[in-house]
């Protein structure tokens, strides 16, 4: 961790002492560029070294952050000196050894979502990570329609809130800017629900608290993964539903609806705020406050203030264990057979 000092003043014109912290990234695909990408906008994050097995992943990141050292073996990025943080963007079955290296190496750890795809390991990662720094990247933590919704919930504007309705639509699975993960397509790790289902699953966890599955779910399996899910879980006297679907000509859709007899509000194209008081829906949110990349900077924004204060303010591996729990009950009731 370096301290440096920005152009920023304060009230007196000192410059503002602000804290960089030194960035290792494992996985290079599309999210590992992406991070890559805003981390270099942040001024509190540096990404120093890079690294993923795939020769052509390494190729690829190399073009297109130059600047950035990419370590050609697992043991040499580990043995890279002066880490404070790694961002763990590799497939979810090798979170776990991955996430177990940067610990011994005295790394603290920023991880992808879903935490992994084995419960009883994800379990023993929970258990080993207690006293460690751990974040999870589940993108509602910090993105501003999940904020006002949070915010306008608990000032009573919906009324009284019955729940929530989830509903999304894949024309191909994986998604076009996936296709070089062939995990993504494949039922042992990827699927929609993993990948997807479990930020909305998140969002309702934090909104309404405990989820419980209500009777059995519905899941058409396809060639690879999932082609569909209809699954229902209570929270209280709540009640959450979901409807998945990948297949067909037409935009893809990732959508959630809370319900208040009040107000209702619709979390659209994943970073939009739509509110209705019955005859139409309105925006809540301006265009940048909508943008994918706002609620990108403004998680990296979180992390950095964890970081700096200690103070929790993304999912922790506990919080991502409960939602790996809620998808992989999903998932395992149509594979039992």
């Amino acid at each position: 961790m370096l301290e440096f000092f920005s152009e920023v003043s304060n009230q007196k014109g000192e410059q503002i002492p602000m804290t960089r912290f030194r960035v290792a990234i494992v996985g290079l695909g599309a999210v590992g560029q992406r991070f890559a990408s805003l981390m270099a906008e942040n001024p509190t994050f540096e990404v120093l070294v890079a690294f993923d097995l795939h020769e052509d992943a390494r190729a690829n990141f190399r073009k297109n952050f130059p600047d950035i050292t990419i370590a050609e073996t697992e043991h040499d990025f580990y043995a890279h000196p002066n880490i404070d943080l790694i961002y763990v963007a590799t497939p979810p079955a090798t979170h776990a050894t991955q996430v177990g290296l940067a610990q011994r190496a005295g790394w603290k750890v920023f991880c992808e979502k879903p935490l992994g795809v084995d419960l009883a390991e994800s379990e023993q990662l929970v258990t080993q990570s207690q006293g460690f720094f751990q974040a999870v990247n589940f993108v509602y933590s910090g993105a501003p329609n999940a904020l006002e919704v949070e915010r306008l919930m608990s000032h009573g504007e919906l009324g009284a809130v019955t729940g929530a309705s989830i509903h999304l639509q894949f024309s191909q699975w994986p998604r076009a800017f996936q296709g070089h993960a062939g995990w993504l397509a494949g039922r042992e790790q990827g699927g929609f629900m993993r990948e997807v289902g479990s930020h909305f699953l998140y969002l309702c966890q934090r909104l309404f608290g405990s989820l419980a599955l209500h009777g059995t779910p519905l899941v058409v399996e396809g060639k690879h993964s999932e082609d569909y899910v209809s699954a229902v879980w209570y929270a209280g006297a709540r009640y959450i539903t979901l409807e998945g679907r990948v297949g067909g000509v037409g935009s893809d859709r990732a959508q959630m609806t809370i319900l208040g007899d009040r107000k209702s509000l619709r979390i659209d194209h994943w970073y939009g705020l739509y509110q209705t008081l019955g005859d139409g829906w309105d925006p809540v949110l301006n265009e940048q406050q909508s943008e994918p990349r706002t609620a990108y900077a403004n998680q990296l924004n979180l992390l950095s203030q964890q970081l700096i204060d200690g103070k929790k303010r993304l999912a922790d591996f506990s919080e991502a264990l409960h939602v790996q729990r809620l998808v992989e009950e999903v998932l395992q009731s149509s594979r039992r057979g």
